[in-house]
This record gives C-alpha cells, sequence and structure tokens, in this order.
C-alpha cells in the first residue's frame, strides 16, 4: 500500500463490539500506514472529536452520517467482508449515504488511497460537499417538529 502522509495523527474509534480488532486482525492494514497513533482514551464519544478531523473512514456507520452533517470528508470503507456483515445486518449491500455521494465510497485499500486523494483535491471535497448539502440538509429551529407535525397529517 502506498504510504500516506506522516504528519497525520490517527484517532481509531473501534466499535466496542468489535472482535477483529482485539484479535490483531486489523494490525497488518494498520502497518502500511505511517501516521502517528493518539491514545483514544483522550476521548470518550467520537462526537467530541469530530469538529476537529479532517477525515472520517467509516464501516457503515452513524459516526459517518453524523460526519456528513458536519461536513467532513468521510469514507465509507465498504470491502466485501463489510457488505456481507451490512446484507446480514440489513438484507441491502449498499450503503446509502455512499450511495449518494454524500460519502465516498472505498472498497479495497487500494481505492482507500484514491478516496483519500481525491477527497483532499479541490474537486473531490467540492463534490462531496454539494451531495452532502443536498441528500443531508441542516434542519433550522422548529424544522423537527414541523415534519413531526406534517407525517403525523399524512397518516390520518
Amino acid at each position: 500500500m502506498t504510504q500516506l502522509n506522516a504528519n497525520w495523527v490517527f484517532l481509531p474509534r473501534f466499535h466496542p463490539g468489535d472482535e477483529n480488532f482485539k484479535k490483531g486482525y486489523y494490525d497488518s492494514f494498520l502497518d502500511h500506514i505511517s501516521l502517528r497513533w493518539a491514545q483514544s482514551s483522550l476521548f470518550k464519544n467520537i462526537s467530541d472529536i469530530l469538529p476537529a478531523a479532517d477525515l472520517v473512514v467509516s464501516l457503515f456507520s452513524t459516526v459517518g452520517i453524523e460526519a456528513v452533517y458536519k461536513r467532513k470528508r468521510v469514507i465509507d470503507y465498504l470491502p466485501p467482508y463489510v457488505c456481507d456483515r451490512l446484507e446480514e445486518l440489513t438484507g441491502e449491500r449498499t450503503w446509502n449515504p455512499a450511495e449518494l455521494g454524500a460519502t465516498q465510497k472505498a472498497d479495497s485499500e487500494e481505492t482507500l488511497i484514491k478516496s483519500i486523494k481525491y477527497l483532499f483535491s479541490e474537486k473531490g471535497f467540492a463534490e462531496l460537499q454539494k451531495n452532502q448539502e443536498r441528500f443531508y440538509p441542516t434542519l433550522q429551529a422548529g424544522d423537527s417538529a414541523r415534519k413531526i407535525l406534517e407525517t403525523i397529517e399524512s397518516v390520518k
């Protein structure tokens, strides 16, 4: 795998139930990336560090969606084994934010590197943000209550 910028700081927050991480599954992948690791115990919730993040790499996670709303660069890393798990959980092999272009989809180590480079280009980030704003608009005060009332009215 091509080396990434050695000045980056990697802040891993793996799902507490991720047995693969506990077994060292990610070690061989992460060995190829020249990054400084930060101690993940410095923060309790991933939301605490999202405002400072330049890039979020997610595996079909609500953290990725939260980062979309913050207009961050987001890559949904969806190699075949992740899509297998997604299908097992949802019956689908696709992840909506990635399909809509609100996140960048990567399905291998090679496309992950290409996606990172693309999102740090002016064109890539502009296209991503355009899709984020289109498909995940931020709500204004009162919008939630209005949408709830509209939904209730439409069910009557």
